[in-house]
């Protein structure tokens, strides 16, 4: 294994909170939701907790083309999730190449980065993938770093992670405490599917000592 590449939405951050609020913002909702309400949008994808807010479809296409804009003002409302940040240290320090590629913004992922002081643990943040197919964004990136698709692990929390490092020849974990459920990851096939952060990490460090870091 040469390196790992992390999605950010739903894997390493727990931006349910963020999305929330621009729904809201283009939504001209002024009223904070529930816990009960919040609860029921999670392990829905993007477009569902959208439409489940009342966002007409004809907002869509502006909620695509400005909503990661928007996500900028609303980082603060978003956390790490519990345990990933330890997952994060715990493969650096093994000397273990990481990538952030990521449908948000570069901005924003690294201003998220910074805010919990992890930005310096990662080789490189792509951000503005295609939200339909992060596989040209894995080949670009490769291909810059040098490394092939086969000696690489992606972590990510939906079906757009899975079919996108399967395309290109990559395994991946996934992992069900983003904006996918269970079993729709596990209809997928990934490699692995965890719902522990301590299980990333285990499975991660096993496979770099398996054939070494390079």
């Amino acid at each position: 294994m040469r390196a790992v590449i992390f999605d950010f939405d739903g894997t390493i951050a727990d931006s349910l909170a963020g999305v929330i609020k621009v729904v809201q913002q283009i939504n001209n909702q002024y009223e904070p939701l529930s816990k009960e309400e919040e609860k029921s949008l999670q392990n829905r994808g993007l477009l569902d907790v959208a439409l489940a807010m009342g966002m007409p479809w004809y907002k869509i296409p502006y909620a695509i083309i400005w909503g990661r804009t928007m996500f900028r003002h609303h980082v603060d409302s978003v956390k790490v999730h519990k345990g990933m940040d330890a997952v994060v240290k715990s493969l650096y320090a093994a000397k273990i190449p990481l990538y952030v590629v990521s449908t948000n913004k570069e901005e924003n992922v690294r201003a998220f980065l910074r805010k919990y002081d992890l930005e310096q643990y990662f080789n490189r943040v792509q951000g503005s993938a295609f939200i339909l197919n992060k596989a040209g964004a894995y080949k670009k990136l490769l291909k810059e770093a040098g490394i092939e698709p086969k000696d690489i692990w992606c972590v990510g929390d939906e079906r757009l992670d899975i079919r996108s490092a399967h395309k290109i020849g990559a395994r991946i974990i996934a992992v069900t405490w983003g904006y996918n459920s269970r079993e729709s990851l596990k209809h997928m096939k990934p490699e692995y599917l965890t719902n522990d952060p301590t299980e990333v990490q285990k499975i991660l460090l096993t496979e770099a000592k398996k054939g070494g870091v390079r």
